[in-house]
This record gives C-alpha cells, structure tokens and sequence, in this order.
C-alpha cells in the first residue's frame, strides 16, 4: 500500500472519529424515545392480521384504529406522516366487517381473491392515493392532491387492504434522507438524533414505530435500500417490471401537467 492510499485512509478515519466526538456532544441527550407498544395486534405481521380478520377473530376496525393511534402517538417525534385519511379509512373498515358478517365466501376463498382484506397500509407520498396530497415534497406543488390512484395503490386496494397515510420524502425522491421545506425532516425511530434515510425513509420509519404493517415505497437508485440498511429492516422489490416504470410515467405526467 502506497502513502497517498494510507494518507487517503488515515484522513477518513481522523475525520470520522472527530464527526463522531463532535456530533455525539452535540446530539447527547437529545434523543426522543417513542412511546412502548402496548396493543399487541401492531406486532403481527400483516398475513396474520388478515387471516385474523378474515376468521373475525379481529375486526378491521379495531387494527385501523389501532394503527391510527400508534400514528397519533410517534408523528410528533418522528415526523413521517404528511397526509392521513384516518376517517375515511376507518369507514372503509367498518365496510369490511359489515361485508364479513354478511358474505357466503369461505376463508380460503377471502384468501384467494383479497389477501389483505381489512389491513391498513400506509404509502409513500410520491404513489399516489388520491385525495392524499401529492407533492412529491416540492414546495411549488404546495397544496396538490392526487385526483387518481397509481397502480400500485390500486392494486393493494383489489386485494383489500385499507391506506391509512401517506408519508414524507424528499423532493422528487433525489436524496438520501427524508427532508423538504414543505413538511421538515423525518427522524430515525430508533435514534431520532439520526437520518431516516432515503427516500422512502417515511415509509421505514412509520414500520419501524409500528405506525403501520405494510409499507409501500419505490426505489430510483437505493431509496429504499439506503433507509433499510440505516434502521436494519428487510425489504422486497418484486414489481419493478410491473409497476415501477408506470408509475414513474404517471408521476412525471402529473407533475409537467402542474409546472
């Protein structure tokens, strides 16, 4: 190894060791901790929550609501929550439950045709839900709705599933931790002295409070990789062929439409 390789790397970890010490003093104590999950169906994983449902051993409406109230609780502190239809999904709920008390469908074939019915999801605010704001986190689209849903939010809607939210990212998804003028930074639920991450750090965030069971995101280069690796979670990219550039070409439509 020549001097400018080990100048290269003595330089790296003097700087490293003096933004530790540095930032450490600075951010000492300031570290809020979220409250402790006290209902227990915000531990299940979304596939059980549904079966729960589907059987009525749990009711749709009582998991949106408690979904809703574990958002009330941590969005103060963390910061990922942009827009909510909290009403309208706990109608949507009580729907559900009406039609299970009612249907002749057996469990495995609620299974079959609406594998999630029932569970809330939140999504990331570049997918649009409509009624949800749209922004993509620009401050020259303050104020825009969704007047349609993207493909990927339709689709959770066929298969039952409730959108509860829709969460923070940075300005048209290019950075690598959640942060916009319109609505602030989103803070790591584990460490909220520290980054998110990016751009689906909203997303991650809100699963990582257990404000929510199923996050949707969208990933351009590393934006739901990055949050992953910054709060230790797995994530899943199975539709990138199906959805990602659709929803791509409908995000830029809407936007040259409003600019």
């Amino acid at each position: 190894m020549n001097k400018i390789s080990l100048l290269i790397i003595y330089a790296y970890l003097s700087s490293h060791t003096f933004s530790e010490i540095a930032f450490g003093w600075y951010y000492e104590g300031k570290h809020e901790k979220l409250p402790p999950i006290k209902d227990p169906c915000l531990l299940e994983p979304a596939h059980v929550l549904a079966a729960k449902i589907r059987c009525r051993q749990l009711s749709s409406t009582e998991v949106v609501k408690a979904y809703i109230n574990r958002i009330k609780q941590v969005q103060p502190i963390v910061n990922a929550i942009v827009d909510e239809r909290f009403s309208e999904a706990i109608q949507e709920a009580q729907e559900v439950d009406e039609f299970l008390k009612e249907t002749l469908k057996t469990e495995d074939e609620l299974a079959e045709e609406k594998p999630f019915l029932g569970v809330p999801v939140t999504i990331k605010e570049a997918i649009a839900v409509k009624g949800c704001l749209f922004t993509v986190g620009l401050a020259a689209r303050k104020g825009v709705r969704a007047d349609f849903d993207s493909d990927a939010t339709m689709l959770l809607k066929e298969a039952g599933a409730i959108p509860i939210a829709v969460t923070i990212t940075p300005e048209l998804c290019f950075w690598w931790e959640s942060y916009n003028t319109l609505y602030g930074r989103c803070r790591n639920p584990y460490n909220t002295t520290r980054t998110a991450g990016g751009s689906s750090g909203g997303e991650g965030c809100i699963l990582g409070c257990a404000g929510s069971v199923i996050g949707v995101g969208n990933d351009i280069g590393g934006a739901y990789v990055f949050q992953l690796l910054l709060m230790e979670y797995l994530g899943i990219n199975q539709a990138e062929v199906l959805l990602a550039i659709m929803d791509n070409t409908l995000l830029r439509h809407h936007l040259y439409r409003h600019f």
